[in-house]
């Protein structure tokens, strides 16, 4: 699947009123979403760090014949450092955000063996989902898709699909919006699109293009941005000289699961 990939614009759901004159309103759109907080800047470096570190490690380790290992082309990939496991946009993604609409909620029963998942795990509070990607979670750097920015069908529950229960006893259904849409739907995702459509983010857009689909990808570029992903989510990586077919099924694997950089 090839899905478009759309930034977070909007950091506050806390505030009654989205004040889209305040730059405490956006996303720092110059990093990824994975470190809007310096703590979580630190944090990955150090991953980065300690993956270097253990690749000149094997790199150093004798073999058999008592040389030192060689990085052959294909060992070099699998064991390039990276800040992320995982990438901001791939179909499991997609789906989890489009679970409650058709025919996306077929796709994503099929996904997920028949199955919807757990209600903990279940798109249900655009807060919680923001707050997962930008602050608490190791693992998890959603993006959005561009249904955010046009239609809000995707947020309501309209067929009373059986999300379960919550461990806290909550019940899941339609998509919680913030206070500043006065927990509208639609009124959130005109306030979305308001806040992609301003001057502040016409300004920055392109520091996030730059990280998604330009020169910070990677290199030395993606590392001073913090913006290295897994050696298998880029283009280029090179499967066909994988000759152990339990690895190369294991890399198909990560393409499929993760996703790619856009080329």
């Amino acid at each position: 699947m090839q899905y478009p990939v759309y930034p977070y614009i909007v950091a506050s759901y806390d505030n009654p009123i989205l004040d889209l004159r305040s730059s405490s309103s956006y996303r720092n759109l110059s990093k990824p979403i994975a470190i809007q907080h310096s703590h979580k800047e630190a944090k990955f470096i150090e991953v980065y760090n300690a993956l270097e570190e253990a690749q000149n490690a094997a790199l150093l380790q004798p073999q058999d014949n008592g040389e030192q290992n060689k990085p052959s082309s294909v060992f070099g990939h699998q064991s390039n450092p990276y800040h992320y496991a995982s990438l901001y946009s791939n179909s499991g993604i997609v789906l989890h955000y489009l679970v409650r609409l058709l025919p996306y909620t077929r796709m994503f029963l099929d996904y997920q063996d028949k199955n919807f998942d757990c209600a903990d795990r279940t798109f249900h509070d655009v807060k919680t989902s923001y707050w997962l990607s930008s602050f608490e979670s190791t693992s998890d750097f959603k993006e959005l898709i561009p249904e955010f920015y046009y239609i809000h069908e995707f947020l309501v529950n309209q067929q009373n699909f059986n999300f379960g229960n919550r461990q806290n006893g909550m019940k899941v259904s339609d998509v919680t919006v913030p206070a500043w849409s006065k927990r509208n739907a639609r009124l959130f995702v005109c306030g979305l699109r308001q806040a992609l459509e301003s001057d502040y983010v016409t300004n920055r857009l392109h520091q996030w293009i730059d990280l998604i689909f330009g020169f910070k990808q990677a290199g030395k570029a993606g590392l001073d941005a913090i913006n290295i992903y897994h050696a298998a989510c880029y283009y280029g990586f090179p499967v066909e000289n994988i000759n152990d077919k339990l690895i190369l099924d294991a890399y198909y694997g990560i393409i499929r699961t993760y996703g790619q950089v856009p080329k």
